[in-house]
């Protein structure tokens, strides 16, 4: 980051492509234009009289950036335990084939062209409201995704209580820094539900799904196996 001549602050970062498509998805959908409703003499907010509505005059350019800030504001606030980290990630469409899926050959494909590899596609699976479309020989849709299938915010939020922060062993960091993890992957059957849910901090979503890593989920806890290669499917998709 830099100022400019002006004084602004120019931001420039790389993402990998599967972060890229969590911010795109976020900042697009929180910067649709929003038209106003104003009294017809133009004095603020309608009251009981004859209202108009006024379009979003600020540029594409403005809204993205109004709504980048308020994605901050909102995780500043859940990182200084000002507001529960009971949200869901961003919704994110992606597509790809069943020899992707069950072979890790290929990746998968977000509408705006972002390609995630398998294995980035898989821990985008945890958290993010994602729809996966499953194709099958020239493109044909075998499977699409419901939203239900995903981490619900009263799912997330019985995680937030039972596992505190980070289930990885040795690690601290709060919920809000945190990501529910399936324990079995969707893409080998795992259920989005309790019982197969684990919070884990970004690094050591990475960790488990690179080395597959398994746990063990019990009422009361989360126990880690660091045994690699116990998580289902991994012997033959490394993540």
């Amino acid at each position: 980051m830099g100022t400019t001549a002006t004084g602004m602050t120019r931001l420039v970062a790389e993402l990998a492509p599967a972060n890229a498509a969590v911010l795109k998805a976020a900042i697009t959908a929180g910067s649709a234009p929003l038209p106003a409703t104003v009294g017809t003499d133009g004095s603020g907010l309608a009251g009981s009289g004859t209202t108009q509505t006024v379009r979003d005059e600020r540029t594409p350019g403005k809204r993205r950036a109004d709504a980048l800030m308020e994605l901050i504001a909102a995780g500043a606030k859940v990182a200084a335990g000002e507001a529960a980290p009971v949200g869901s990630a961003a919704t994110i469409l992606l597509t790809m084939d069943l020899t992707a899926l069950t072979e890790g050959l290929g990746g998968a494909t977000t509408p705006s062209g972002d390609v995630l590899d398998a294995g980035a596609a898989r821990r985008a699976a945890c958290d993010a409201e994602l729809i996966p479309a499953v194709l099958g020989g020239p493109s044909q849709p075998l499977d699409v995704g419901r939203r239900e299938r995903l981490v619900t915010k009263g799912l997330r939020a019985a995680v937030v209580i039972r596992d505190g922060g980070c289930t990885f062993p040795g690690c601290d960091r709060p919920p809000g820094f945190c990501e529910v993890h399936h324990v079995r992957p969707w893409w080998a059957g795992g259920e989005t539900s309790l019982t197969n849910s684990a919070m884990l901090c970004c690094r050591h979503h990475h960790e488990v799904h690179r080395h597959g890593f398994m746990a063990h989920v019990r009422p009361d806890g989360v126990t880690w196996d660091l045994t690699p290669g116990r998580m289902p499917g991994h012997a033959h998709v490394a993540a």
